[in-house]
């Protein structure tokens, strides 16, 4: 399928209703599939069953919280690109997210404009990597226990990088890893 075909899925996870209501709305306005769930539980069964392109997910709801279904949801869809809302954010808060894998954090009440602009940057992001998956995937020859460690390579500087970090792992070594958002840092 090619990627002008491709309508984008959103997932918005968030138990506030009238705020759903109102992204989903202006979001099926710009012809993306929009849907919705008021919890962190019900939003990974439906991530896990519809595998969204982008999850707009609430950091404060009842039950489980943003930032554990964060970490959920990173593992229901690896390639689901997150963007963590909150009214109450911390430096604590928004280094948190980054670390285990949001693609963005915004502060509520949010600008319209700001988080359209967000969404367009996740979904191009995450159309991206679906064709890099995709032109990837019938030549790599990779198996599942190639993918089972979560880092996949075999070039010779990824075997500098598996290599250092056999040298590191049995050490009390603290190491700093730098990189850009989304290259895979926490693995």
């Amino acid at each position: 399928m090619e990627a002008s075909t491709i309508v984008p899925d959103i997932l918005i996870i968030d138990d506030d209703e009238g705020l759903r209501y109102s992204l989903k709305r202006v979001l099926s306005g710009r012809h993306f599939n929009v849907s919705e769930a008021d919890s962190g539980e019900a939003g990974l069964k439906l991530a896990e069953a519809q595998k969204p392109h982008v999850i707009l997910l609430d950091n404060r709801m009842q039950g489980m919280s943003g930032m554990e279904a964060l970490q959920h949801l990173r593992c229901a869809n690896p390639n689901a690109m997150i963007i963590l809302m909150t009214a109450y954010g911390t430096t604590q808060t928004t280094i948190e997210a980054m670390k285990f894998g949001a693609f963005d954090y915004i502060m509520k009440p949010f600008d319209l404009k700001k988080i359209l602009s967000l969404v367009d940057a996740a979904v191009s992001a995450s159309l991206d990597l679906d064709r890099a998956n995709q032109a990837a995937a019938p030549q790599s020859g990779l198996t599942s226990e190639d993918v089972e460690g979560g880092i996949i390579g075999s070039s010779s500087a990824m075997q500098a990088v598996f290599k250092s970090i056999g040298q590191v792992a049995a050490s009390e070594v603290t190491v700093m890893i730098t990189g850009e958002s989304g290259t895979g840092k926490e693995l």
